[in-house]
């Protein structure tokens, strides 16, 4: 995908024919500035400089004003040490994303990255999180819960037991991390350190939690104030973490608590780090209206796979039929409403997450979604790199274009029924024109099922 920066250094770059020591970053702040740094011998005018970015930005001016522009020589560079900044490709801000027209780039790690994201805060964002991982992790899988709310981080909170228990809690917190890391260069830091498990019981998966912080001081509001998301990327730190839980704690999916409205830790958690977007939003106009500009920056950079849940909504008829008129106004491809409904227990439990069946129902659908996104993900992997063939050779009857029901269910390690419910182009990627047929026979005989695929 073609960046603003990235289009403008190119036109600067062909016009001045930049060769040898010569080069020119742009780059763009996060209020919208357009700096240009040009470092060449040839004689170059910052008026003429200026001209192109205006004539560049004339239709683009409500989202970016021309900042500095800096012209050196070759030999003015060197003796002020003047050096180009390494930018990392994969990051993404909300300017990029405003008049990106092309695909993003694919995700680089294998396991589900997820952002819980609200135009607004108290929308029940981060309860809906925990109470999804519960349900994840009662299906068996293994979730780490990341704590990226920095300005109002909670899960420390949510979580003190085991945040700060002596043995196995942690030692400090994600914003500590990456700041030792990335502003301080520090190697004396480790991933260990800063994440616990929830030790559940009752569930075959776990839960851990990267807190962003283990107690709130004046170091933590420090730390947040020198970190820039862009400096992370071009570190490439969350890279080295995401394949570190992966590998030694065998994490399948990554739960984001991620910053309410437009900020720079916002677009890192849904534009950069995420593969999905869970989008959270309480009934009324102003959460449309944000997160209605959201949807349209994220499908910009080519990202489509995300849920929208309303939370809190009232369970009466009127309340429903409030939210499904508001669900009706957000631009999405999603078929029907997830409806979150206000429950007492929720806003008075003091303890989460609330394993009790009545609250885990209503987060039950988001759970569901979650899983077979995993299940969508997993066939497609199998499929690729030429084993369609392969794999679907052994699931067709011979010299016959059909598969057994029960073919499919061992391929897609779901019931047949699930398989029918998500039957849409992505579920076997690659296959076209699905038709399933049931057969049945009476008078006590057994009951056929059959799936027809024409390749």
């Amino acid at each position: 995908m073609e960046r603003i920066w990235e289009n403008i250094e190119q036109i600067i770059q062909s016009k001045y024919q930049l060769k040898g020591d010569e080069w020119v970053q742009v780059s763009v702040s996060k209020r919208g500035k357009i700096h240009v740094t040009v470092v060449s011998d040839s004689n170059i005018k910052r008026t003429d400089i200026k001209k192109l970015l205006e004539e560049k930005l004339d239709k683009r001016s409500d989202s970016y004003q021309i900042g500095f522009i800096n012209i050196y020589s070759t030999e003015q560079a060197e003796e002020l040490h003047i050096e180009k900044i390494r930018k990392n490709d994969d990051y993404l801000s909300w300017s990029d994303a405003l008049y990106a027209d092309n695909i993003a780039k694919e995700n680089k790690t294998e396991t589900q990255v997820i952002s819980f994201y609200s135009y607004k805060g108290g929308v029940g964002r981060t309860i809906a999180l925990i109470e999804t991982a519960y349900n994840l992790a009662d299906a068996g899988k293994r979730v780490l819960l990341l704590d990226l709310d920095v300005e109002a981080p909670s899960l420390h909170n949510i979580f003190y037991d085991k945040v700060n228990d002596e043995i196995n809690g942690v030692q400090y917190g994600t914003i500590e991390y990456l700041y030792r890391k990335v502003i301080q260069g520090s190697e004396d830091v480790r991933i260990n350190d800063i994440f616990c498990s929830l030790q559940l019981k009752n569930v075959s998966g776990e839960i851990f939690v990267m807190p962003a912080l283990k107690s709130m001081n004046k170091d933590y509001v420090y730390q947040i104030e020198r970190l820039q998301t862009q400096q992370i990327q071009e570190k490439d730190v969350f890279r080295e973490i995401f394949a570190y839980v992966q590998k030694e704690l065998n994490v399948d999916i990554i739960l984001i608590d991620t910053r309410a409205g437009f900020n720079q830790w916002g677009s890192l958690s849904l534009l950069t780090l995420s593969n999905q977007v869970i989008f959270i939003a309480y009934p009324n106009n102003e959460n449309v209206e944000g997160l209605n500009m959201a949807l349209q920056l994220m499908q910009n950079i080519g990202k489509k796979r995300y849920a929208v849940a309303m939370s809190k909504v009232v369970a009466s008829e009127e309340g429903v039929k409030k939210t499904r008129s508001l669900f009706e106004g957000l631009n999405v491809a999603q078929e029907d409403l997830i409806p979150v409904y206000y429950k007492q227990e929720i806003a008075l439990s003091n303890r989460y997450p609330i394993d009790s069946v009545d609250i885990l129902v209503s987060y039950k659908e988001l759970s569901d979604y979650i899983l077979n996104n995993e299940k969508i993900e997993r066939n497609k992997k199998l499929l690729m790199n030429g084993m369609k063939e392969q794999m679907l050779g052994q699931m067709f009857i011979e010299k016959q274009r059909l598969v057994r029901f029960l073919a499919v269910e061992q391929f897609l390690n779901q019931e047949a029924n699930m398989f029918l419910k998500y039957r849409y182009r992505e579920e076997l990627f690659g296959i076209r024109n699905t038709q399933i047929k049931r057969r049945y026979k009476k008078g006590g005989m057994r009951m056929f099922q059959q799936l027809y695929i024409q390749l």
